[in-house]
């Protein structure tokens, strides 16, 4: 991971992180896939709900997706190219509903720990110009 700006680096490298960045969402996606990452993006999602139809669109799960927490890991555990989630506008959870930011949060840090290269990047939103 480049200490700069939070970005992993290459999936032999980075997997099993979650991490902030400064950087836009497009600028990490665009490191990302050069260092060989899948990339997904996830925008602004302020109820559990959201999160999980939300993560089920990015990474493009199957119909049988259940939109649950078991279903979410299941899912991702199914997920075998080195893959790393964009998150811009993750504040909306963690403020607007605390309980399911760490429900979501606590499932993505499970699978960066577990099988093929994973990791999630949460975008900050800029600062004051």
């Amino acid at each position: 991971m480049n200490a700069e700006d939070g970005i992993p680096g290459p999936p032999g490298d980075a997997a099993g992180t979650v991490t902030r960045t400064g950087a836009t969402a497009g600028q990490a996606a665009r490191r990302l896939r050069g260092d060989g990452w899948s990339v997904a993006t996830l925008h602004g999602v302020a109820t559990k709900t959201a999160f999980l139809d939300g993560v089920g669109r990015a990474l493009g799960f199957p119909g049988y997706y259940g939109h649950n927490l078991d279903a979410l890991w299941d899912c991702l555990a199914e997920v075998t190219a080195p893959t790393a989630l964009v998150w811009e506008g993750w504040q909306d959870l963690a403020v607007g509903a605390p309980d399911a930011w760490a429900d979501a949060l606590s499932v993505l840090r499970e699978r960066t720990a577990e099988g093929a290269p994973f990791c999630v990047v949460l975008v900050d939103p800029p600062g004051p110009a």
